[in-house]
């Protein structure tokens, strides 16, 4: 979302950026992926205490997958710890890989572009509420600056709004 929220304020490319965490993300859960298909269900079970996982449980799992798998693949990219469970877990249960890229890359693309999108909304929600219909520049700011100011984020974007209205121009020549 914060990369959603920098490409609202033209410091980012929003096409880029989700492309970027697509393939960041897609090759992420193959790794996942490969370390369930090599590591099992057997090395949770050993070492699934910690984190609360009973063998019984593993067998369900299991069973869902061979029933819904694709479709759990592509769900649990919105859902938080599934997230990032979800690529060991088809692994493990011996998905196939094919089957897993296609539902991932699917599921990677939608969850990329959603939360860039979101990012992206608020950032321009964001620009509104700074700048209102017809408020002077310096009072805008300031008003900005007293209502965010109570968070590093909000301050540090308050900084960039009052040192120059060129900031962004400036982020563009750092980061090429």
């Amino acid at each position: 979302m914060v990369g959603g929220f920098l490409a609202s304020q033209g410091v980012l490319d929003p096409g880029t950026l989700v492309v970027v965490i697509s393939l960041a993300a897609i090759v992420g859960d193959s790794i996942g992926y490969q370390l369930g298909r090599a590591l099992g269900f057997e090395w949770l079970a050993r070492h699934g205490r910690r984190l609360r996982v009973r063998r019984e449980n593993l067998d369900r799992v299991g069973a869902f997958m061979s029933r819904h798998g694709g479709k759990a693949v592509f769900a649990s990219h919105f859902t938080h710890l599934m997230r990032a469970l979800m690529p060991f877990v088809a692994g493990a249960s011996r998905l196939r890989y094919r089957r897993f890229l296609v539902f991932n890359a699917a599921g990677c693309i939608a969850w990329a572009s959603t939360f860039v999108a979101i990012g992206y909304l608020a950032g321009e929600s964001w620009r509104v509420a700074a700048n209102g219909p017809a408020a002077p520049a310096k009072s805008r700011a300031a008003h900005t600056c007293s209502r965010s100011g109570s968070t590093g984020f909000g301050a540090g974007w308050c900084d960039m709004r009052t040192i120059s209205s060129g900031a962004g121009r400036r982020w563009s020549v750092i980061l090429g």
